[in-house]
């Protein structure tokens, strides 16, 4: 197993990188090249295509794209045909060498937690279909499986499918799905040197496309003073069979070194909507006002991505305050 560090944020990992035992000096300096062009271009504009084109285009070949690259890609992006818009590409790429990826402490439902906490009691309701949208005299109205809710703005904050089927005529495009499994190990199976950071296969010995020993990262993710490790290993598309556990759980011996025979599967996640397609070309983020008062937002307005997501809804937020003459909440 052998290790790829941001030269940038790690002394040694220029020399590491030339160590590297995937790909000649010629792919190196092809990658090189490639990740130079990402973190130093102003405009990422240019002509539009899939991202494997574009990784041809570029001249990066050869083992290190096929056990390094393409994998990480096509885990972060939910594909691995090479189709999603070289653009969108070039800008992911680009946030991870330039940011810090990482997991909040208290998880994903911490954000929305702490956004259901400022609000007034009682006016988040769950577990109600909203069936219809439409128009009532100087007001919206949603028909929902509790009766009629009227407003003035209605925010439609769903994917894109269910987005599409509140708002006709909306454009849905197609979704990339992912599964995850989970598992509680005896102790952490990674090197401590190693155990922060995001595991590839570069054999694809399996569906695996990529794996984490995400307690490593997060440790509130296990009990205070828990020894064992929490691991995650990511699939596209959607099987979930025993079948295919059995294979996960044969891919993440080979990867980390260890026995798994012991691993605890906790949970199984199969998300058939985990992120829009975006093939190209990708012109920029879609208006999140789609007609008389309502509002879509999701990834699916922006990009394929949590981020995407993020700002989308603060983009809905502003867009809502203004139309109620209550001014933008931000710039941007």
């Amino acid at each position: 197993m052998s290790a790829v560090h941001d030269p940038r944020r790690h002394p040694a990992g220029l020399v590491e990188a030339l160590r590297f035992p995937l790909g000649g000096v010629k792919d190196k300096a092809a990658v090189a090249r490639w990740v130079v062009r990402l973190t130093s271009a102003g405009d990422l504009k240019g002509p539009d295509s899939g991202w494997a084109e574009a990784l041809d285009e570029a001249g990066v070949h050869g083992e290190l794209r096929r056990a390094v690259i393409e994998p990480f890609l096509a885990g972060v992006l939910g594909e691995a045909d090479g189709t999603t818009s070289r653009r969108f590409v070039d800008l992911v790429v680009r946030s991870f060498l330039r940011g810090t990826p990482g997991l909040p402490a208290g998880g994903v439902q911490a954000l929305p937690d702490l956004l259901a906490a400022s609000l007034p009691a009682d006016s988040v309701v769950l577990g109600t279909e909203v069936r219809h949208l439409g128009l009532a005299p100087r007001s919206l109205v949603a028909e929902t499986t509790a009766g009629g809710v009227t407003a003035q703005a209605i925010v439609v904050a769903t994917d894109a499918g269910a987005a599409g089927h509140l708002v006709p005529g909306l454009p849905v495009p197609e979704s990339h799905a992912l599964s995850a499994f989970w598992y509680v190990t005896p102790s952490s199976p990674a090197p401590a040197s190693r155990e922060k950071l995001l595991h590839l296969d570069g054999d694809r010995s399996g569906p695996v496309v990529n794996t984490a020993v995400v307690s490593a990262v997060a440790p509130s993710y296990v009990p205070a003073g828990d020894r064992r490790g929490l691991v995650s290993a990511l699939l596209l598309g959607r099987d979930t069979s025993a079948q295919t556990e059995a294979r996960v759980r044969a891919q993440l011996g080979r990867v980390y070194g260890a026995d798994t025979s012991e691993w605890e599967l906790i949970a199984v996640h199969d998300v058939p909507h985990a992120l829009p397609v975006l093939e190209p070309p990708f012109d920029g983020p879609r208006p999140v006002e789609v007609g008389d008062g309502i509002f879509a937002t999701g990834d699916h307005r922006e990009n394929p991505s949590q981020q995407g997501a993020l700002v989308a809804g603060r983009r809905a937020a502003d867009a809502v305050l203004t139309r109620l003459g209550m001014g933008r909440r931000r710039a941007g």
